[in-house]
């Protein structure tokens, strides 16, 4: 689908702040396939030691891989409980003939985090 619109799985771990850390996943905003297009990344952190954080985070332009391309992203969160976290990472592959299993794959990634140990 060039030029059509696309998204991209993230998930991750943030920095460790105030002795703790906090995991974090979800779906870029749908922008069109061009050269220099970017994502929004949105949402909450998940609920550790009493709070969660949210964030709101631009992805950097793409960057050509395996056949399709991810962004790379760095951001903070939003100050709670008198601290903040840092988010960095890459989002997951878009490919324009993968759209089925990128699904699938999200469910695979949604596993692998909950087994995370702290």
């Amino acid at each position: 689908m060039p030029n059509g619109l696309h998204d991209h799985l993230f998930n991750g771990r943030t920095t460790i702040d105030d002795q703790h850390r906090h995991r974090f996943m979800g779906t870029t905003s749908d922008n069109p396939d061009t050269p220099r297009h970017t994502h929004a990344m949105a949402g909450n952190t998940d609920y550790r030691q009493g709070h969660r954080h949210r964030f709101r985070i631009r992805t950097s332009p793409p960057i050509p891989y395996r056949g399709g391309h991810i962004h790379y992203f760095y951001g903070v969160t939003s100050r709670d409980y008198g601290h903040v976290h840092y988010m960095v990472g890459y989002t997951r592959v878009h490919r324009n003939d993968d759209y089925e299993t990128h699904e699938n794959y999200f469910g695979a990634e949604l596993e692998q985090i909950d087994g995370f140990e702290d």
